[in-house]
């Protein structure tokens, strides 16, 4: 009816669906998450692949500059990961209606995650520094992109943090 969106429920029988706005539809947001969960699991699993090619082929160890860059981003993935991971599961009974399981038993363990959620933007901030030196260092190209990618998809992450309200300090769900 003249674009209004109605819900026909018994229960409240005078919902109105409102436009979300563009930042925050599900389209753009759910691209985002997908598109940094596939780059950061990708990279968790091509990291032990590339370390044997490396070492089977013979081929020169980076600098150890760039080698600690690696490692500060890889740490910084795996948190990550780890992160998203627990969220999951935390929403997991949302998804199939199971809401009495939320009560303020859950407390702390939303309040770790909204504390940790500082680390995830720390982590971000780990990325964009790594891409800023290896922008100054011989790195080749493909270093590079790999690192650009990474940093967007920590990036990503810390977007859907706030989008999604999980860095709020609000334990009101």
């Amino acid at each position: 009816m003249d674009g209004v969106k109605t819900v026909i429920d018994s229960e409240d029988p005078i919902s109105v669906l409102q436009p979300v706005p563009v930042l925050r539809a599900a389209p753009l947001n759910l691209t985002i998450l997908l598109g940094s969960l596939v780059i950061l699991v990708l990279t968790v699993i091509v990291w032990p692949i590339a370390a044997f090619v490396r070492r089977r082929y013979g081929r020169p160890a980076d600098s150890r500059e760039l080698r600690h860059l690696r490692l500060w981003v890889g740490a910084a993935i795996v948190f990550v990961l780890l992160y998203v991971v627990a969220w999951i599961f935390l929403l997991m009974p949302v998804l199939s209606v199971k809401l009495w399981v939320y009560s303020t038993r859950l407390d702390p363990v939303v309040r770790a995650l909204q504390i940790a959620g500082l680390l995830v933007i720390a982590a971000a901030m780990v990325g964009i520094w790594s891409l800023w030196r290896i922008s100054g260092l011989q790195a080749s190209r493909w270093i590079w992109i790999r690192n650009a990618a990474l940093a967007a998809a920590l990036l990503g992450i810390v977007w859907i943090g706030f989008a999604g309200k999980l860095f709020s300090f609000n334990l009101n769900y």
